[in-house]
């Protein structure tokens, strides 16, 4: 969990505010906007796949409001998305190591799945990423 949600979770255990609250920047990216920042991090040059969304009615574009619980508990965003892609991927980096991904090709990351947990996005082999819920 990242400090920023864990001191919105801190937040809410201390105020006690009751109901659903989103916890973000309040700043909307695209998929391929989020593509290019995990491309920054981990050194690659992915091509991605779109994929017809199988769910009626999927609203593809959104974005965190986190005006709610900022008034309720005083929380703000210590760090941006960029950042924090930074910081996910920040680990898992040595100094320049060559390293190979799960099916074996070289590259400048452990593994395809090295971002994934900041983005709703899976790795569709080591060379393209689609999104989750798209």
């Amino acid at each position: 969990m990242s400090r920023t949600r864990a001191r919105a979770c801190e937040l809410a255990a201390d105020e006690e505010p009751t109901g659903v609250y989103d916890v973000g920047t309040e700043e909307a990216y695209s998929f391929d906007e989020t593509v290019a920042m995990m491309d920054d991090a981990l050194g690659t040059d992915v091509d991605p796949v779109y994929v017809e969304c199988p769910f009626d009615g999927y609203v593809h574009d959104t974005m965190a409001d986190a005006s709610t619980f900022r008034a309720a508990t005083g929380w703000e965003p210590e760090i941006d998305f960029r950042e924090g892609v930074e910081r996910v991927r920040a680990p898992s980096r040595e100094a320049d190591a060559p390293r190979t991904n799960e099916a074996g090709k070289a590259g400048p990351f452990r593994t395809a799945r090295d971002c994934s947990a900041v983005f709703s996005l899976i790795s569709r082999g080591p060379d393209s990423y689609r999104c989750v819920l798209c």
